[in-house]
């Protein structure tokens, strides 16, 4: 018998029927999988009670009493399940049975699925059918892959779909195409337990791969696997893998800060998994991933486990993840590179970085907006962190994210950061400065060096001459400062004109706030279109002129005044710190006239040679609903 073959029997023995009064029910519930000692993973509507419900787990010819502990999407539906339509059940009885390896990876072409069906009309009975990986189907928040070249019936339902050529469960069963034809259906990716409870899913998989750790069954045979034999270089055999995972799994939980610090401190090329990990095992896949090359840096995965273990743990997991390292690094050829980073006295501290913020208006409604949050580490680039697919957050809801996703990039970086909003021009007077990440006692702009961009610059490349141009300016002490007062009455062609005759301005200093009147927002946009790099203002209108105050003694003329030393200088000014140290000023209760009249100053600092690019296609794709749930 093949590998395939008798990896295709294993993965039957994992197979279990799932559902409520099978004893009495012959055509009732739907299937299931062992994927750790006592548990069971199936689908959200084979198990439709939810939470704490109680359901039958029938396997080997045992009926076990089983109760769901979690359950996504928690409710009772006719039609569809939203994805991920998952479950995990824990049998009572302590049982001596097999669990299939579940791995996270694009399944090759040849897929074997297993379950239940009443095909020939005696009950549920076991069935296994081949087909193949036909492609992806994105559906509502995730993505099913779809399985062709078979019929599939109702009962397969949370049945194991085995990757014949990777010798892995890939995912579970959960929508027929059309019965009566050889349609196939949709499996949900085991990728799709990353919607779970994160700390169910660390306990389960933890679970999972102590089992394989100490049974290796499903190990051997996977090792034997056509095409296995031949490893790429740098990659990991399968002994390697499961007993890396397995070790991993016998160490204390780690929060996602402290999971996010280490893939970032690992990393050889600064790329980041765009989802975040929950577990050390999620950190070691997406290292693997990161191979390098010859004359690169140790190993990222032997890195993370050394930033683990340290450089002599004495017993335990810690020495046994030691010596699995050193000899990983031994048959790759890596062992002085390794002896090298445990000589290494550890750097304290961060070499810091920057944390971008993009916020773009949809088209078609303006209130609502698309987020994305990227962090350039000094050492390992840029990364991104989060995006929206679609603008679909209204303002107040960005605000949350984007404090959500402020206070984990300053821990990614060790609170060593600045901070840029790029934003169009609509959104520049929004109190991002106001925000508190980190203690309610300190806002954003008191902590960080914290600036201002233009997003729509960022891609009219009309502008970029006059842009890097003016910039260069701004690096003179001659450099050229334009005042905005609060009577101005230039016209945006005016003001045009004006810019073109001085390539010298380098900075434009708004009297008011821009939103205070359309033409002081049109004279704004104008001196951005014009390449000027550096616009400041103060975040209040004027009071005098808002109540039709004729003269130079108002609010706008007194910040002038307070300012534009500061602009004048012949030193180039550091004006992001200088406005964070007057942030500060401010909240500490100055009595300084001069510092009163800056109360809510704005600073947008927009260096041409840090082009903001999307990080990722913000599109969603169409869907076609699925037409039978089994």
């Amino acid at each position: 018998m093949d590998v395939q073959a008798r990896l295709s029997e294993l993965a039957q023995e994992c197979r279990v029927r799932v559902g409520s009064d099978l004893e009495n029910v012959p055509a009732g519930g739907g299937s299931g999988v062992w994927i750790a000692p006592g548990t069971v993973l199936t689908c959200a509507h084979v198990v439709p009670l939810g939470l704490d419900s109680k359901v039958d787990v029938q396997w080997n010819g045992v009926t076990l009493s089983g109760t769901v502990i979690d359950h996504v999407p928690n409710e009772n539906l006719d039609d569809i399940w939203p994805f991920p339509d998952l479950a995990i059940v824990t049998v009572d009885d302590v049982v001596d049975h097999p669990c299939a390896w579940l791995s996270e990876a694009s399944p090759g072409p040849e897929l074997l699925a297993i379950g239940h069906a009443d095909g020939l009309k005696e009950g549920l009975r076991k069935v296994a059918f081949r087909g193949t990986h036909s492609g992806v189907h994105e559906f509502g928040a995730g993505r099913y892959w779809q399985l062709k070249d078979n019929e599939i019936f109702e009962g397969m339902s949370g049945g194991p779909v085995l990757d014949l050529d990777r010798g892995a469960v890939c995912g579970v069963l959960t929508v027929s195409i059309s019965q009566g034809a050889d349609r196939g259906g949709y499996l949900v990716p085991i990728d799709g337990l990353r919607a779970l409870n994160p700390a169910r899913r660390a306990e389960v998989l933890g679970a999972h791969d102590r089992f394989h750790g100490a049974d290796d069954r499903w190990t051997s045979l996977r090792t034997d696997l056509p095409g296995r034999r031949g490893l790429v270089p740098g990659a990991l055999s399968v002994p390697e893998e499961t007993q890396l995972l397995a070790l991993l799994a016998e160490l204390p939980g780690k929060n996602s800060t402290e999971l996010l610090t280490l893939l970032d401190g690992c990393s050889s090329d600064g790329r980041m998994e765009t989802r975040a990990p929950t577990a050390l095992r999620d950190v070691a896949y997406a290292l693997l991933d990161q191979r390098g090359d010859d004359s690169g840096p140790v190993i990222p995965v032997v890195r993370m486990v050394h930033q683990l273990v340290g450089s002599d743990p004495t017993l335990g997991i810690q020495r046994d993840l030691y010596d699995w390292a050193t000899a990983l690094a031994g048959r790759l050829g890596r062992g002085p590179e390794l002896q090298a980073l445990r000589k290494q006295e550890p750097r304290p501290g961060s070499a810091g970085g920057l944390i971008s913020i993009e916020i773009v208006p949809g088209t078609a409604r303006t209130d609502r907006y698309r987020l994305s949050v990227s962090v350039e580490h000094n050492r390992h680039g840029r990364y991104p962190m989060y995006q929206d697919k679609e603008p679909l957050l209204t303002i107040e809801r960005v605000r949350e994210v984007v404090t959500e996703q402020l206070r984990t990039a300053i821990d990614r970086l060790a609170g060593n950061a600045e901070v840029e909003f790029v934003v169009p021009i609509e959104l520049f007077d929004e109190p991002f400065d106001e925000l508190a990440p980190i203690r309610k006692w300190i806002t954003l702009g008191q902590k960080f060096r914290m600036v201002l961009r233009d997003f729509d610059r960022q891609f009219d490349r009309s502008t970029y001459h006059d842009w890097h141009q003016r910039w260069q300016q701004w690096l003179r002490p001659s450099r050229g400062i334009r005042w905005i007062t609060c009577e101005e009455s230039l016209t945006p062609t005016q003001f045009s004109a004006e810019l073109e005759q001085h390539p010298d301005i380098a900075g434009v200093l708004l009297a008011r706030r821009p939103t205070s009147s359309p033409q002081t927002s049109a004279i704004l946009r104008v001196a951005l279109d014009s390449g000027v790099p550096i616009a400041v203002w103060r975040r209040d209108s004027c009071a005098e002129h808002d109540a039709f105050h004729e003269g130079d003694d108002c609010s706008g003329s007194r910040f002038q005044v307070a300012f534009d030393p500061a602009m004048r200088s012949e030193a180039v000014p550091d004006l992001p710190e200088t406005i964070r140290q007057l942030r500060n000023k401010l909240a500490e209760g100055t009595t300084q006239p001069e510092d009163q009249d800056c109360l809510g100053i704005v600073l947008l600092w927009d260096d041409p040679a840090r082009l903001n690019r999307p990080v990722a296609a913000v599109r969603q794709p169409p869907y076609d609903p699925p037409e039978i749930a089994i």
